[in-house]
């Protein structure tokens, strides 16, 4: 099973206003209903494993699903075939093999084995995270109808010499925890929920152990063979590596 456990949704809308002739200008929020179907999304061949259909995260409550508005997973459908139809999407893993880059190419798939490490102080690109901060920074509704906020974290993962850095939102995760923030002293609509891991990803995001991505990925910068990226999209396979 596989399942896409990072979605930004600020690229998401970004993107697809460039490819879309229509914007909806008044959306109306369905009564909050439990989903826990797939959202029936086909991935072109640029992931060569993923040709069937996937779901985002575990359960996802109403909050995605706008009346007058495409969901996000239809949009992140429709990015990725105009993408792939103008040749845009590069294969990351082959250009490191070959060291040779492919001209044109705005974002790339990467496949690799990914450790966490939320201190993003230790990094020396401030500048890089520091747009990843205003990225962030794009309103998302929590199912209780509250802004959802949290902090970044990082993803590593090396290939063949070669280091990337991923900075990822927490809120942008599919299956996270989340908590009440007051704003004053009572209760109110203008409180905030902040997204945080929770005790079935804490030891993934606390640095513990590895897990193996496919992702969609833009590049942003580079120093040396240090790849500073910005993912689009993230996909788990359960697949371990256990030994006993």
């Amino acid at each position: 099973m596989k399942y896409i456990c990072y979605l930004s949704f600020g690229k998401i809308e970004n993107l697809y206003s460039q490819i879309s002739e229509f914007v909806p200008t008044k959306i109306q929020r369905k009564k909050s209903t439990d989903i826990n179907g797939k959202a029936e999304v086909s991935f072109p061949s640029i992931f060569n494993v993923l040709k069937g259909g996937l779901s985002f995260g575990a359960r996802r409550r109403g909050e995605f699903m706008m009346e007058g508005e495409i969901n996000p997973l239809q949009k992140l459908e429709k990015i990725i075939q105009y993408l792939e139809k103008e040749k845009l999407i590069g294969d990351l893993n082959k250009s490191i093999e070959e060291k040779n880059v492919e001209v044109g190419k705005i974002c790339y798939s990467y496949t690799g084995t990914f450790s966490c490490n939320s201190n993003i102080e230790n990094n020396s690109n401030s500048d890089f995270f520091s747009k990843e901060e205003q990225e962030a920074e794009y309103p998302l509704k929590h199912w209780t109808g509250l802004k959802a906020v949290s902090s970044m974290t990082t993803l590593f993962s090396d290939y063949l010499g070669y280091s990337l850095v991923l900075a990822a939102s927490y809120k942008y995760f599919s299956d996270m925890g989340g908590s009440r923030v007051t704003v004053g002293k009572d209760f109110s609509d203008n409180d905030l929920v902040s997204i945080h891991p929770h005790s079935g990803n804490h030891h993934f995001f606390s640095g513990y152990h590895d897990a193996k991505f496919e992702t969609i990925l833009f590049v942003s910068g580079q120093k040396g063979k240090i790849l500073y990226c910005s993912p689009l999209v993230i996909v788990n396979s359960f697949t371990p590596d256990l030994s006993i």
